[in-house]
């Protein structure tokens, strides 16, 4: 018995003083959270990068650009520059990128798209991605479905009376 426990501890410390290091050097997990909070390192890769980002009910291209709106639209600025890469790595475009932050302004704001549009600089540099892949500032629009005439009137119907510029702001620019 006390042959097979130390051979037990000697195949197992080894083992695991190595899948530790190989984990380290394979880890999504930020450097500080590994030295924080290791435990949340580990769920970051087994849980968040190992379980969830694999599901396949999103693509991980889609599963990119939801999470890159998330932290948009929440002002979580400081995790975008990874997101926007591990985005670009997973096929986005930076013009859907451009199209994302400018889409979202509406919905959140200025401030955090202009937040957004100094990270996504910072990555696209890294990357060497020029200006002249972006989108210019003025594109031909997809047609105004037909049903969207409904949805107009409810804005001219309920908002103007409360807020006439942003009904306007809503029928125009936004939809």
């Amino acid at each position: 018995m006390r042959i097979v426990v130390l051979a037990l501890i000697a195949t197992v410390i080894p083992a695991s003083a190595t899948a530790q290091t190989a984990h380290a050097v394979q880890s999504k997990a930020p450097e500080t959270m590994r030295r924080v909070a290791p435990a949340l390192a580990d769920y970051t890769d087994r849980l968040l990068f190992g379980d969830v980002w694999k599901r396949p009910a999103l693509s991980p291209r889609d599963r990119s650009l939801v999470t890159i709106s998330a932290l948009k639209a929440t002002g979580k600025i400081e995790q975008l520059a990874s997101y926007l890469g591990m985005g670009l790595d997973n096929g986005l475009t930076p013009v859907e990128i451009g199209g994302l932050i400018t889409h979202l302004a509406f919905y959140t704001g200025w401030p955090n798209a202009v937040s957004a549009c100094e990270v996504a600089d910072r990555v696209f540099a890294k990357r060497s991605i020029a200006a002249t892949a972006l989108q210019p500032a003025r594109t031909a629009l997809l047609p105004v479905p037909d049903s969207d005439a409904a949805r107009a009137a409810t804005v001219t119907d309920t908002v103007t009376p409360i807020s006439p510029s942003l009904a306007q702001l809503t029928n125009q620019p936004l939809f």
